[in-house]
């Protein structure tokens, strides 16, 4: 008696700071994710949503669409799920069938009940009126397949079932909490339970793909070795065509059509488990389970717990051992019937006979699928006895297509086969006979089938005959339709013997079309789905034959997807220069002289330096020791060293701008010689600017001052954090502008024995993500994103509100500009009393790391004093007061540190206000801490140090220099290692706000 709600708190209350979900860049804890659908419920209860209602789902991929339907499970209602691509006319059928009372989606349909959008996460502090648990005997969601009567058929499954599915499934598979799933089914595909439901309950973290990445087969094993999969469940259809190893998979769940002993041997290892599974959608996802290894029988292998099955003839009674039947199913799983088909609820649904006595339950369901039991009890599928069929993991109705294509214009009769091509692939076939013998345009008829039925139900070609083939009894005899030609031409060979690797790229790539569709017309204002019929793995193997042998070595199945129709593929093909014709690089030569005099100049330049460089460790301590020496007083000694450490750094700003002028004036874009006088004045400058620790500015209104005085243009309002630069000078940041840790603003290089200065723009409004690399060069315009760890080629234009990411950065997405939020308005004067508030702050720092250090200073000044002349040997108790330093420095850092994150939560807060200025000294007194403590780094210590600042670690677990750490934030298990210079949970600023979240 338990509920999908049920399962998904259990966890979120097991497992509150465990992520749950990530989607590109964004990602949810159990926690967050929980009270976010809270919210969602309560929200579709104030909008009349009640218990036992029905809410449609067609929703674009992401975290809102799993919080979508959360939401309306604990809301009480049923989910009907319907994938974003499936045509506007078919979803609108489904909903008003199914009686829906609304529908969640961002697209408006032509229903008479309303849509609602999914509401954002809650604010912290935020209250949510956590809505009444539904109860196990309603519907959980309604499932719609193919139709053999030219309508989708609904299968509606109750919370009972599923929860059962859920936990049976679990005991098998045994899903981990460090797990790391793989989500690329469509929401309207059941083998989205497994990846979801089954997860949440243990615990797991949740990969989402957007929708290209779900599609594009050839980046698959990139994006599973990439993000660490663990888990995946999939068709083996995909698995066949997936050539990388995943070393990090541990566990493969092949399910939704018929396996093969080729996907078995590749993905069975003596490391991964390979589980072969089954189960129709009106039992609840999967009945059966077998885990196979290399060479072992293909088999659907035995049922879950408390799923129970048999064999049977037409009358129901079981047959023997190894004699082919109907298989039949019986459990807790199995459905109630069909939404509003009583009749085909009578035929797949009956009651138990006596025959069948021995299987649990009063009713069983008639898969209409051949099996027979093998000797060993298992259980070998043997195919369809209907003309349902499974293709790439869809259950379809060939019935249901053939009702469309008899339905367009000027066709009499029409049927759908399934084919297998040259390459043994299954393919779906459409044939038709014409009113009169006319000719129709097969592209033409393809479009109008994507008008009403789903992309995986369009036939991949269309077959026009003379009259159908038919059997004595008057229906169509399916195995006499012919093989269409295309299906038996071998494309691949036929591409490579005729293409000319000298023709305009548009002429090679109607070349391999051509022979990837023989005998139909093709042209560049063709889509290659919509109008070729081609599917993913067509798709694959053209980009394939693209890269090997059509000189498009970048082509790639995102490209494919993404630029439709086939002009625009060649237009953004055109544009990547292929590696043969790269414009050669010329090298420009250099002196010996100019080298050797660079060098002598540079050697004369590190006496200053150097020099430079010592007087922050040497002055404070001459001024302690003559003043000690001079007045007698340690209190004056002590108070002079202070001050003198904590005017450095605003001594050293001076100097490091005063010579960045004096030295090379404004840097200008150009070309120079390397080891020339103008790469001299270069380093030099760069180099003393260098010596000024600039962190205590990071995240400051003080730091857009600072890089105004070096030459940077540069907005007040900029929120900046520690980034690198070439030249000032030629950078430009706008208003609003956000640049996160490590960012590098590479606008100065040197190549080919050159110097080259070049500039950089960054718009108003624009987020540069952590440790991101931008070439000299780019122009990044208003609201636009370049995310975490990309890097942006040089003269790379990046056009308003679109967001880049990878490394090449590649366009991932284009945002409506009206549709961004807002940033926070900041007054002058509220700046202004924050730039005071942060100035006299700089001047405290000192004071924090020299505090400490004076018991030691004033240590050896003692000891110093009263040794004899020449009389060194107390020098053996300096490691002994180098530990009371690092001890009381710790002490120091924790204290204060706890002091100022006390009641610290994840949330929006404004980044000029007091929790921000306490947010900010806590990350200064951590970066302080990196330097300070950095032997202990990489120490069993590190542990201990961070659990006194608030974090929860795990035992065995090892952390090396992390940083942007927000320690009670933070939960690291056991055994964990982070090496160093990692990024650990950084805080996001947006729109003049500070974004704070668990780092799990």
């Amino acid at each position: 008696d338990e509920t999908l709600a049920d399962l998904f708190r259990y966890s979120a209350q097991k497992y509150p700071l465990k992520t749950a979900l990530i989607f590109g860049d964004t990602s949810v804890t159990y926690q967050q994710l929980d009270n976010w659908t809270d919210a969602i419920a309560a929200d579709l209860a104030a909008k009349g949503i009640k218990e036992g209602d029905k809410v449609g789902i067609w929703h674009k991929r992401g975290l809102a669409l799993h919080a979508a339907i959360l939401g309306v499970v604990k809301a009480g209602a049923a989910y009907i799920p319907v994938d974003r691509e499936i045509p506007a006319e078919r979803v609108e059928t489904i909903f008003t069938e199914v009686e829906a009372s609304a529908y969640i989606s961002e697209d408006l349909l032509n229903l008479s009940f309303p849509m609602f959008s999914v509401r954002p996460q809650p604010l912290a502090g935020e209250k949510i009126t956590v809505p009444k648990t539904p109860s196990p005997d309603n519907l959980a969601y309604v499932l719609y397949t193919s139709g053999s009567t030219g309508k989708p058929k609904g299968i509606p499954i109750g919370h009972r079932q599923i929860c059962h599915l859920v936990r049976s499934e679990q005991s098998v598979l045994e899903i981990r909490e460090s797990d790391r799933i793989y989500q690329g089914f469509s929401v309207s595909f059941d083998m989205w339970c497994e990846e979801t439901w089954v997860s949440y309950f243990a615990g797991a973290t949740i990969w989402v793909a957007d929708n290209t990445t779900s599609k594009a087969i050839d980046e698959l094993s990139d994006v599973l070795n990439r993000e660490k999969i663990t888990v995946l469940h999939a068709v083996p259809s995909l698995l066949a065509v997936m050539d990388d190893d995943i070393p990090t998979l541990r566990l493969v769940n092949a399910g939704g059509e018929a396996c093969t002993m080729q996907v078995l041997n590749r993905w069975s290892t003596k490391n991964r488990i390979f589980y072969n599974s089954y189960g129709p959608t009106e039992t609840t996802v999967s009945a059966t389970f077998a885990a196979l290894k290399p060479g072992d029988a293909i088999t659907i292998g035995d049922p879950l717990p408390n799923y129970n099955l048999a064999v049977v003839d037409e009358n129901l009674n079981p047959l023997p051992l190894g004699e082919r039947g109907e298989l039949v199913i019986s459990g807790p799983g199995v459905a109630q019937g069909y939404m509003k088909l009583p009749q085909l609820t009578q035929e797949k649904f009956v009651l138990k006979t006596a025959s069948l006595a021995d299987l649990p339950g009063d009713r069983i369901y008639r898969t209409g699928d051949a099996a027979m039991i093998r000797e060993d009890g298992s259980i070998e599928f043997l195919g369809r006895f209907d003309d349902q069929i499974k293709l790439r993991g869809y259950r379809i109705e060939l019935g249901e297509i053939e009702v469309k294509l008899a339905g367009l214009q000027d066709i009499s009769a029409a049927a759908v086969a399934v084919k297998k091509d040259v390459a043994e692939q299954e393919q779906l076939v459409g044939y038709i006979v014409t009113v009169g013998s006319i000719q129709l345009e097969e592209n033409l008829l393809r479009l109008e089938l994507a008008k009403v039925l789903p992309s995986y139900m369009v036939p991949a070609t269309i077959v026009q005959l003379a009259e159908m083939p038919r059997m004595p009894s008057g229906k169509v005899n399916r195995k006499a339709l012919p093989v269409p030609e295309s299906l038996l031409i071998n494309t691949n060979t036929a591409a490579e013997e005729t293409l000319d690797m000298n023709a305009p790229l548009p002429d090679r790539l109607l070349n391999i079309l051509r022979k990837t569709f023989p005998n139909k017309t093709v042209n560049l204002s063709m889509d290659f789905f919509d109008d070729l019929g081609g599917h993913s793995l067509l798709a694959a193997g053209l980009v394939s034959r693209l890269r090997r042998e059509g000189g498009v070595p970048k082509a790639s199945l995102r490209d494919i997807y993404l630029h439709r129709p086939l002009q625009k593929l060649i237009e953004v093909w055109e544009q990547q220069t292929p590696v043969d014709q790269k414009p050669e690089r010329k090298f420009h030569q250099i002196k010996l002289s100019r080298y050797y005099a660079c060098w002598l100049a540079q050697t004369v330049a590190l006496g200053f330096i150097y020099t430079v460089f010592a007087v922050q460790i040497f002055v404070p301590y001459l001024g302690y020791y003559y003043v000690e020496q001079d007045t007698g007083h340690l209190g004056y000694a002590i108070a002079t060293a202070l001050v003198m450490f904590a005017l450095i750094p605003f001594l050293f700003s001076l100097v490091s701008i005063g010579t960045k002028w004096l030295v090379i004036g404004k840097f200008k874009e150009g070309d120079y010689p390397l080891w020339g006088s103008y790469y001299f004045r270069w380093w030099f400058a760069k180099t003393v600017q260098r010596l000024l620790t600039v962190q205590f500015l990071n995240g400051t209104p003080l730091y857009p001052v600072y890089l105004r005085l070096l030459g940077m243009k540069v907005a007040a309002d900029a929120q900046l954090s520690n980034f690198i630069t070439g030249a000032e000078d030629l950078i430009s940041i706008g208003s609003d502008v956000s640049i996160s840790s490590g960012v590098n603003l590479n606008n100065a290089v040197v190549e080919d024995g050159l110097l080259k200065l070049r500039s950089i723009t960054i718009g108003d409004h624009a987020y540069i993500g952590t440790a991101s690399v931008i070439s000299g060069g780019v122009v990044m315009e208003p609201w636009t994103e370049l995310q975490d760890l990309s890097y942006l080629q040089e003269n790379t234009i990046v056009k308003s509100g679109e967001v880049w990411r990878g490394s090449p950065a590649i366009l991932k997405e284009t945002k409506k500009i009206e549709d961004l939020p807002q940033p926070l308005f900041v007054s002058a004067s509220t700046r202004n009393k924050y730039k005071l508030l942060f100035s006299l702050s700089l001047i405290i720092f000192p004071f924090i790391i020299l505090l400490p250090l004076l018991p030691t200073i004033i240590a050896i000044n003692k000891l110093d004093n009263a040794a004899e002349d020449y009389d060194f040997t107390y020098m053996v108790l300096v490691p002994s007061l180098a530990v009371v330093y690092i001890v009381l420095f710790a002490l120091e850092t924790v204290v204060l540190s706890r002091l100022l994150q006390r009641n610290i939560k994840p949330g929006t807060y404004p980044v000029y206000s007091l929790f921000y200025y306490r947010k900010w000294f806590a990350d200064q007194l951590m970066s302080i801490s990196l330097i300070v403590l950095h032997p202990i780094y990489a120490t069993v210590y590190v542990s201990a140090f961070f659990r006194a600042l608030g974090a929860k670690i795990g035992k065995n677990t090892e952390i090396s220099t992390a940083s942007s750490v927000t320690h009670p934030l933070l939960k690291i298990g056991s055994g964990a290692f982070v090496a160093d210079a990692v990024t650990l949970g950084e805080s996001d600023i947006r729109g003049q706000q500070l974004i704070l979240d668990y780092t799990e």
